[in-house]
């Protein structure tokens, strides 16, 4: 016989049953299938956001080198440099230009900061540009790609 007692009962055992499998077993299951896929999460997750993981790197060190060749920049400027009133001079922040370079400030840029700045340049400047790298520092980065902008197989 089923009486309004019995129906009590019955719901509550559902309850309790639904309360253990939330409460225990839901995150028991949750533990062992992280377990067994977290290789593949991984992978998933590499896949999808490495490049962009990359590129934000990149975009992190060059603004960490910007700040940081402002910075001494601004430790080697003179006492009394800037002008009358306090306001800031713009030529004094801009990297001097190494006599015949088109790119200012260029011994002191790094290779990817250079070669992000190689597509703007002329034939001419390119050539230029190769010249003194490869007399200065060598840098494989910086000579292929001038090789590629100039259509040559290698620097």
């Amino acid at each position: 016989m089923s009486g309004p007692g019995n129906d009590r009962r019955d719901e509550a055992r559902r309850l309790a049953d639904d309360l253990i499998d939330y409460a225990l077993w839901a995150p028991l299951g949750a533990v062992v299938t992280i377990a067994e896929e977290l290789p593949e999460l991984v992978r998933r997750g590499r896949e999808r956001f490495g490049p962009h993981l990359a590129v934000t790197q990149m975009l992190g060190r060059l603004a960490a080198d910007s700040v940081k060749r402002r910075a001494e920049a601004f430790v080697r400027r003179p006492a009394g440099r800037a002008p009358a009133g306090g306001a800031p001079d713009p030529a004094a922040d801009a990297p001097e230009t190494e006599p015949g370079l088109p790119i200012p400030g260029y011994d002191d840029l790094t290779a990817t900061e250079i070669v992000a700045r190689l597509a703007r340049l002329t034939r001419r400047e390119l050539v230029t540009v190769r010249s003194h790298e490869m007399d200065q520092r060598a840098r494989r980065t910086v000579l292929t790609r001038i090789s590629q902008l100039l259509g040559e197989e290698g620097p």
